[in-house]
């Protein structure tokens, strides 16, 4: 398995290819994939597709957000990362067609900080969407997206690879999906299990319990 992404795909603007001048994607992608010497900073035999829905501002439509969840059915995929915020009524539909197709959506729960306690973010907040808050390295949490979230892991300081080739520390929710994708990765490889529900329920099984109760199953375990 090399490095480099085969399975492309953009409908976010007209532009050719995935190419990643917001800066966003990139730094998440980063998270899941990496190559340390001889050492790939995944789980073997995984297939990656990078599927663009926000456009080179920022912005994000219903239109292309639900041509991208449709593209991960279409391509048989075992999980989807939404490391982004956006509502529409649609969205929990969009959700319902994952699952019923076997694709888990890990999303961002949210980056809210500096006040109460608040819910996670859509799409982390449709039902049965699994919403992935961050800790810090002393498992405190900084942003308060986590009403409603199902477990938390590393997101806050995370070591990534910008658009421009230098590493930089990066914090965010969406930093935490992307994370909580490749644990759930390894648990489906090493189980061999085919019904991914049963996989998320390994890792929720497998989540360290830690106060706040707050952190829904607790601190993901590789």
């Amino acid at each position: 398995m090399g490095l480099s992404f085969s399975n492309n795909f953009n409908f976010a603007d007209a532009n050719p290819g995935v190419l990643d001048n917001f800066n966003h994607g990139t730094m998440v992608t980063s998270v899941i994939k990496s190559l340390v010497g001889s050492h790939k900073g995944v789980v073997n035999d995984v297939d990656f597709y990078t599927i663009k829905v926000v456009d080179d501002a920022g912005g994000i439509t219903i239109t292309s957000f639900a041509a991208g969840v449709n593209q991960a059915i279409t391509s048989g995929l075992d999980c989807l990362v939404m490391p982004l915020q956006f509502d529409d009524a649609t969205v929990q539909s969009l959700i319902n067609s994952l699952l019923d197709n076997n694709c888990i959506p890990f999303c961002s729960a949210g980056n809210a900080s500096g006040g109460s306690v608040s819910t996670v973010v859509s799409p982390a907040s449709k039902m049965n969407a699994v919403a992935v808050g961050a800790v810090k390295e002393d498992n405190s949490y900084h942003y308060t997206n986590l009403l409603g979230v199902t477990f938390v892991c590393g997101g806050y300081g995370q070591n990534v690879v910008n658009n421009a080739g230098g590493v930089q520390l990066a914090y965010g929710t969406s930093f935490s999906a992307p994370t909580a994708a490749g644990i759930f990765a390894g648990h489906k490889e090493i189980s061999g299990l085919l019904d991914n529900k049963k996989v998320v329920q390994k890792m929720k099984n497998s989540c360290k319990k830690h106060e706040p109760s707050l952190f829904g199953y607790g601190i993901l375990q590789a």
